[in-house]
C-alpha cells in the first residue's frame, strides 16, 4: 500500500515518520522544494517525551512534482490552503483511493462535496500534541486517541485499504478508531479550539496558563456556552459542563504547548479562525442564535494578523 503525507507540518512530520516504518514506500509531500530536499537527505527526527531522538527515513517530494499514485492519501494541510491541495492531492490518488482531511475547524467538508471525485473522503480528529522544531525536526508533544470517520455522509461499510491501514498504526503507534459519523467529533473539537486557540494568540500564552487566569477561565465559560448551543442546534448532544471540564484536561495536558493560532501568528501567518469560531459563528447565524464573543475573538485576531504581517 502507498501511503502519502500531504503536509510538512508537525503532524504531518509525526505521520510521515510513523506510516514509513511501516510502510517503507510514504512519501512525504511537502509545500517547498527545500523541505522536501531536507527530508529526502536527513530523513525525519522524531523527539520522543521522553527527549529520546529517532531518526527515521523517509521519501519526500514538492507538491507540484508528485508524479506516484498513492492508495491512500493524509491530507495534513491548514485549512487556508486545502482547497488546492484537495485537488492535488485527488490528482495523485487512485481512483478507489481514500483521502483523510485532518484540517481544524469546518469549511473543507464543503469543497469535498462540491469536487467531482471517486475516491473515497474521509475526516480526521486527533488529541494528539507534536511541536514543529525545523523542517526535518517534530517533537511529540502528546499522546492521545485519533478517530476517523466519512466526511460527506454517515456510512458502515469503510473501504478495506482504510481498515487495515488503521489496524496496523492502531496496534503499532497509538489508538485509532473508525467512526461511522465523524461530524460530532469535529465539532467537539472545533469547540475546544475556539477558546484555547484564540485566547492563547491573544494574550501570548501557553494552554496551561490559561488556567490560572480567572477572567479568562470566565471568558472560556461564555464563550463555550454560545458554541455549545450552536451545535445542539445543529442536533449533536454536547453539555457545557462536559465540554468546559474537557478544555481544563486539554490545557493541563498541553500545559507547556503553544497552541497553533499562537504559532501562526507569531509567524505573522493568517489564522485558522475563520474555519474554527467563523464557523460556530455562521452555523449560529443560520439556527438565529447569537454568538457575540466568537464574533469579538474573531475580529481579535483579524487585526493582530494585520499588525503582525506588517
Amino acid at each position: 500500500m502507498r501511503i502519502g503525507v500531504w503536509g510538512g507540518g508537525a503532524l504531518g512530520l509525526l505521520w510521515a515518520a510513523r506510516l514509513a516504518t511501516l510502510y517503507p514506500e510514504t512519501v512525504l509531500v511537502t509545500r517547498t522544494r527545500e523541505q522536501a530536499d531536507a527530508v529526502q537527505y536527513e530523513g525525519i527526527h522524531v523527539i520522543g517525551q521522553d527527549g529520546d531522538v529517532e531518526q527515521i527515513p523517509v521519501q519526500a517530494v514538492e507538491s507540484n512534482k508528485v508524479t506516484d499514485s498513492f492508495d491512500v492519501i493524509m491530507l495534513m494541510v491548514k485549512q487556508r490552503d486545502f482547497t488546492t491541495a484537495f485537488h492535488q492531492a485527488l490528482s495523485t490518488c487512485t481512483p478507489d483511493g481514500v483521502v483523510v482531511c485532518w484540517q481544524n475547524g469546518v469549511g473543507h467538508d464543503a469543497v469535498a462535496k462540491e469536487t467531482h471525485h471517486t475516491q473515497e473522503v474521509y475526516g480526521a480528529v486527533t488529541t494528539e500534541g507534536a511541536w514543529r522544531e525545523s523542517m526535518t525536526t517534530v517533537r511529540h508533544t502528546g499522546t492521545g486517541q485519533t478517530w476517523m470517520g466519512p466526511l460527506l455522509g454517515k456510512r458502515e461499510d469503510h473501504p478495506s485499504s482504510l481498515r487495515s491501514f488503521i489496524d496496523r498504526v492502531d496496534r503499532r503507534w497509538c489508538p485509532v478508531a473508525l467512526e461511522d459519523d465523524i461530524q460530532p467529533r469535529i465539532w467537539r473539537k472545533l469547540i475546544i479550539n475556539s477558546v484555547i486557540n484564540p485566547l492563547t494568540a491573544l494574550l501570548e500564552i501557553e494552554n496551561g496558563e490559561l488556567l490560572r487566569l480567572p477572567d479568562a477561565v470566565a471568558l472560556i465559560r461564555e464563550a463555550l456556552e454560545e458554541g455549545v448551543a450552536v451545535v445542539r442546534a445543529k442536533g449533536f448532544r454536547l453539555e457545557v459542563d462536559d465540554i468546559f471540564n474537557e478544555v481544563k484536561v486539554v490545557c493541563e495536558k498541553t500545559a507547556t504547548n503553544r497552541s497553533s493560532m499562537y504559532q501562526d501568528l507569531m509567524r505573522g501567518q493568517l489564522t485558522e479562525i475563520d474555519w474554527i469560531n467563523g464557523g460556530i459563528v455562521k452555523e449560529g447565524r443560520a439556527y438565529g442564535i447569537p454568538t457575540p464573543i466568537h464574533e469579538t475573538l474573531i475580529r481579535l485576531i483579524h487585526i493582530k494578523e494585520k499588525r503582525n504581517r506588517r
